[in-house]
């Protein structure tokens, strides 16, 4: 791409290799991106899954315990929910996660940790023989879709 500005205003030195100007791109155009010592990053995902049977068990008190259990795990493994939307029979989470979790592993851990909380809580639910399906969708997003996908979780409360 062309940039308009100059050189010196934009940060560039001489002697500068790819990789340091790349970084500094990344630094100066794209806001969202998090900036640690060695590394410059933007992970994140959209996350749908569903309870087993695709019951319609998360309703009432249960949909409210259960978006507070989430954003404590989610507190926990140091990632953050940016949009969720839990409807009767599945849960869509937006996050933004680190570098060094798998996503198999953030799942796991909030599936996991909001199963075991929901049918300590809410007896009822123990009478399935578990809470969630073991499957999952993921999708990665970049910063251009991102605004996208929060508004088409906001919105899955008045699809049909």
């Amino acid at each position: 791409f062309t940039i308009f500005c100059s050189e010196k205003a934009l940060g560039f030195r001489p002697g500068m290799i790819g990789a340091d100007i790349k970084v500094l791109i990344l630094y100066l155009f794209m806001g969202k991106h998090i900036h640690s010592k060695h590394k410059v990053y933007n992970v994140c995902y959209h996350i749908t899954w569903i309870p087993k049977y695709r019951k319609h068990v998360l309703v009432g008190d249960v949909k409210t315990y259960l978006q507070q259990i989430l954003l404590y795990k989610a507190e926990q493994l140091s990632v953050s929910i940016e949009a969720i939307e839990i409807m009767p029979d599945h849960v869509h989470i937006f996050l933004r996660s680190n570098t060094y979790l798998s996503i198999s592993i953030i799942v796991g851990q909030l599936k996991g940790y909001s199963s075991y909380m929901l049918r300590k809580k809410f007896r009822y639910l123990k009478t399935y023989k578990s809470l969630w399906t073991p499957s999952y969708f993921v999708e990665t997003i970049g910063t251009i879709s991102e605004s996208t996908i929060k508004r088409y979780i906001e919105l899955q409360q008045f699809r049909n």
